[in-house]
């Protein structure tokens, strides 16, 4: 595992490239994990017309216990094992090519976290309005933090916690 670098981030608009990345790279893994491993795409590409920091984010799902089998065969397709920039219980991969970078979030499938995730891109696809609001608080998270990762996570997160607490009742 790397030391944590500061990663300046910049707002994008969404690119069509970013399903036919996501399609390829899920390939790529899946080819190379077991047969049991669940791949969903996630994050600001996956959700059309939101934009943000133009990463492919892969939420990969392996059973409980599997999880330590997983990491070295990850780390062999060229992805390196990150300190989570999340305080949750994933763990966090890195691929950085030339001009893409890939993020995979490894969790057991179906714990909380699996849930969360999958949970609020589907809300996003699924309700503009709440779709428009999130891009807005990205966007103002952006301009705000001045490309500093961690303090716009943190706005965000407080969107996402209070979404996902409303979905919940």
């Amino acid at each position: 595992m790397r030391k944590k670098e500061k990663t300046i981030y910049i707002f994008r608009k969404y690119s069509e490239k970013s399903k036919e990345n996501f399609k390829r790279e899920k390939s790529r893994i899946k080819k190379n994990l077991p047969k049991y491993v669940l791949i969903e795409h996630v994050g600001s590409t996956a959700v059309i017309g939101l934009g943000g920091k133009n990463i492919i984010d892969l939420l990969i799902g392996v059973p409980k216990g599997k999880v330590g089998l997983n990491i070295k065969r990850i780390s062999n397709l060229g992805y390196d094992l990150r300190k989570s920039p999340t305080p949750s219980k994933r763990l966090f991969f890195r691929r950085q090519l030339k001009d893409k970078r890939f993020h995979i979030h490894l969790v057991i499938i179906n714990s909380k976290n699996w849930e969360e995730v999958i949970c609020f891109r589907n809300l996003l696809i699924s309700d503009t309005n709440l779709r428009k609001d999130y891009s807005k608080v990205k966007r103002n998270a952006f301009l705000e933090c001045r490309g500093d990762g961690e303090k716009c996570r943190k706005i965000k997160s407080k969107f996402i916690e209070t979404i996902l607490k409303e979905y919940s009742k």
